[in-house]
């Protein structure tokens, strides 16, 4: 009897430890594309350093940039090819903080008025929350998350903090410095 129901286990563990069928895949093929050159006629003349530009995508998408001026404004044309020099928005200051029990880190940031700013919390102890009123930002927390929002446009200082609790009280707070 022993045997008998010794031998169905075996037969099951041995099924366990078979190999896996191999699978081949191919890459994918590159995939390329050719766009064009637009005609002179096609092209608008570019806006004003400081103005507001909407572009509406074929999807229907509007996208809002403001034109700023080029770092380089020397630019040399080699060989008759044109070159356009087209700078979308600033860029991203972009930083990790960790939340702790009472505690922000970094406790200062530092921006330029109207600057883009993305932080990615790293680390989360407890449950918190990231606020400024003056901009009416409040952000849960979660490790692994990031938070994007625009620097006020105002000069000065801002004070965020994590509203659960008694936790601005016992220090959880810091300030964000707008230049």
């Amino acid at each position: 009897m022993k045997y008998f129901l010794l031998l169905p286990a075996l037969a099951l563990l041995g099924a366990g430890c078979a190999a896996a069928p191999s699978v081949k895949t191919e890459p994918p093929a590159p995939v390329s594309a050719e766009y064009p050159a637009p005609d002179a006629d096609d092209v608008e003349e570019m806006p004003a350093s400081g103005t507001e530009t909407t572009v509406t995508v074929d999807d229907g998408t509007e996208i809002t940039f403001e034109t700023k001026p080029a770092e380089d404004e020397d630019v040399e044309i080699d060989d008759g090819v044109p070159v356009t020099n087209i700078v979308l928005g600033g860029a991203t200051l972009k930083l990790d903080m960790v939340s702790e029990n009472f505690s922000f880190a970094p406790k200062v940031i530092e921006a330029k008025a109207g600057e883009n700013i993305r932080i990615m919390f790293t680390k989360n102890t407890g449950f918190h929350t990231f606020v400024i009123d003056e901009i009416n930002l409040k952000f849960p927390i979660k490790a692994g998350e990031a938070l994007e929002f625009k620097a006020p446009t105002t000069p000065g200082e801002y004070t965020f903090y994590c509203d659960i609790g008694s936790h601005r009280a016992f220090g959880m707070q810091g300030k964000l410095i707008v230049k």
